[in-house]
């Protein structure tokens, strides 16, 4: 059959054939219409360097490409403790950013508008789009809308193994034929893709260094079952098939460390190989991989650990932070160019001048920030926003002020140079703080 045929066969070639009935139940019941998705039993069999071959091979395929075993393979690396920890590290350091709705022409923020996003639903959606960047193209819906509020509750995640982002299908069944197309309504209007840079995700690479340091640790626990625990050896005479049960059962009982029983004539030597430090062939192996990780997932090396000189903690610090500017504005993007659109389809009161983004203001404790406002409003003379203040404070005015005694006049030159250097701090503060020329 030539590649033609292969492409338009109907018998080979994946088919939309979308019914009526499936599109009223998705337009109707979004929610409902993807639970009703088939969910296959997940292989937990062990994962090994053709197994990922196969995987990559399977998602790359031309004519037929399917996520089964690649979605299976990242599951396991997920489970692995150092990758789930500088993993989790870098979505929170976005997921915990504070974030504000502003108006694009004035540039305002709006909160009444910024507290219709501080849901649980919104923050579960950053953290999904920042995971993007590990899994590769990701697909969420919304669930249906509070029947009271109008307002959407909770955002799910597409089981992956079900997406072909190639085709913009989904296959209710991941081995099957039939698929619908997301990016056509009805399904477009609450199923959402999340396309990351990589194709099939960071994990993708990470991957053969995930198998060759669990290997590591699997030889490592080998070498302990052999060398770290003492071998006992029983010695018997008699060849009587209960006798030497009777010796076996006795072994067994006595503990978990390796056993045998041979005649009373026979040698047995065993042999470490005493030219290597196996607990440094290890672990520096072990040690190797998570430094490789690290660096792959998270744009650095030793953000895990703590430690070193300034200077390394100053590159560190530069280092993670352009990697989290980088992720913020991909999730900006998402949020503007899919999000937003969405909610106003479904009655938020979002208008198409809303603009979300990441508030990076710089954040100061309540003792730093009043001592700023003592600066610019009682040696500075300027007017606060007494409304801004107290919520910057924590604290609520009354709108009274008590009357203070006016400052006397400087009696020499000498204090009133101090005072125009003072003068000149003050000004820098006011600009830094509350943008503003004095």
């Amino acid at each position: 059959m030539n590649i033609l045929q292969r492409i338009f066969s109907k018998k080979e070639t994946p088919q939309n054939v979308v019914s009526n009935d499936l599109k009223r139940m998705a337009k109707k019941d979004p929610g409902a219409f993807m639970i009703s998705i088939i969910k296959q039993q997940r292989s937990l069999f062990n994962k090994e360097i053709n197994t990922w071959k196969a995987a990559r091979a399977e998602a790359l395929d031309i004519y037929n490409p399917k996520r089964i075993l690649l979605t299976e393979l990242y599951r396991d690396i997920e489970l692995d403790g150092f990758i789930r920890g500088i993993s989790k590290n870098r979505v929170l350091r976005v997921s915990n950013k504070p974030f504000k709705i502003v108006n694009g022409s004035t540039g305002k923020e709006d909160k009444e508008k910024t507290r219709l996003l501080h849901k649980r639903w919104f923050k579960l959606l950053i953290k999904q789009a920042v995971r993007a960047s590990y899994h590769g193209h990701s697909l969420v819906y919304f669930k249906e809308p509070d029947p009271v509020t109008g307002l959407f509750k909770q955002i799910e995640l597409v089981p992956r193994e079900h997406v072909v982002p190639e085709w913009n299908a989904v296959f209710p069944d991941p081995r099957g034929f039939e698929y619908f197309d997301y990016s056509q309504p009805p399904f477009s209007d609450f199923i959402i893709p999340i396309d990351g840079e990589e194709d099939l995700g960071l994990f993708d690479a990470a991957a053969p260094l995930y198998i060759i340091k669990k290997h590591s640790w699997q030889n490592w626990d080998e070498f302990e079952e052999m060398f770290g625990l003492p071998i006992r050896i029983a010695q018997t005479a008699s060849q009587d098939k209960k006798v030497l049960a009777e010796i076996e059962k006795w072994m067994q009982e006595m503990g978990s460390a390796a056993y045998g029983i041979f005649p009373s004539d026979t040698v047995l030597d065993i042999k470490e190989n005493k030219q290597t430090d196996a607990f440094d062939v290890f672990y520096q192996k072990i040690k190797g991989c998570n430094e490789e990780l690290e660096i792959l997932l998270t744009g650095n090396k030793n953000a895990s650990q703590e430690g070193g000189t300034y200077g390394k903690q100053e590159a560190l610090l530069v280092e993670q932070d352009e990697v989290t500017k980088d992720d913020m504005g991909f999730v900006e993007d998402l949020v503007n160019d899919e999000i937003l659109p969405r909610l106003r389809l479904y009655g938020y009161p979002l208008g198409e001048d809303d603009v979300f983004a990441f508030d990076n203001t710089e954040r100061l404790g309540i003792k730093e920030m009043a001592d700023v406002y003592k600066v610019v409003v009682k040696d500075m003379g300027f007017e606060v926003d007494e409304e801004e203040m107290n919520e910057r404070l924590s604290i609520k005015t009354n709108g009274r002020r008590k009357p203070t005694k006016a400052a006397e006049p400087l009696a020499d030159k000498n204090k009133q140079e101090v005072l125009k250097n003072f003068i000149a701090q003050q000004k820098a503060i006011a600009k830094l703080y509350f943008n503003k020329d004095v």
